[in-house]
């Protein structure tokens, strides 16, 4: 299996590089990266066009998606095995954690947004998290709701988590990621 660029290491080269997304609204681009991501506790392919000119930023004329990083649901087969984005191109080194990536629903073509989901302050063992083995953030991939461990793999699910103060959604890294929308249900 070839290594795949990264939703998360892109976006943020792209954020500190720059970069544009070739699509037009309505006209899903050739993606740059094929992944797997999580929607409603399923699997989804998640195809993403990343930035690729020196006028990178969003565009008005798509939706913008929120692309969440929470730990993997499976330590030994994370969705993306993270990265380290070396200074330069970065201003300083950047740890891009181990993580599977979440997203709110099927989406058309979007802008995207890489939001970290971390264990809010005194969320204590109602949060359950994963160290990242490179050194980057430790991630939540679980809250215990009720009694019952519920998984991160939803995105309603993890702004619930984040209304109810067991989670913190960081956005203040990796940021715009570029274009990306999702394809099959995978099995």
């Amino acid at each position: 299996m070839k290594h795949r660029v990264l939703l998360v290491s892109t976006a943020a080269g792209a954020f500190l590089l720059g970069g544009t997304a070739t699509a037009t609204a309505g006209e899903p681009p050739v993606p740059d990266e094929v992944e797997t991501a999580w929607v409603a506790g399923h699997l989804i392919t998640l195809y993403v066009d990343t930035p690729d000119a020196a006028s990178s930023g969003p565009s008005g004329a798509r939706p913008d998606a929120d692309v969440f990083l929470v730990a993997p649901m499976d330590p030994a087969h994370p969705l993306d095995p993270g990265a380290v984005i070396p200074s330069p191109p970065a201003p300083a080194p950047i740890v891009v954690p181990v993580h599977d990536t979440v997203l709110d629903r099927p989406t058309a073509p979007s802008d995207c947004f890489g939001v970290q989901v971390l264990a809010a302050p005194g969320a204590g063992g109602r949060v359950l998290t994963r160290p990242d083995p490179n050194g980057g953030a430790t991630l939540a991939w679980a809250v215990v709701a009720g009694g019952h461990r519920v998984r991160l793999t939803s995105g309603p699910v993890i702004r619930w988590a984040a209304r109810r103060g067991l989670v913190v959604l960081d956005r203040s890294w990796p940021g715009y990621g570029g274009t990306c929308w999702t394809g099959a249900w995978r099995r």
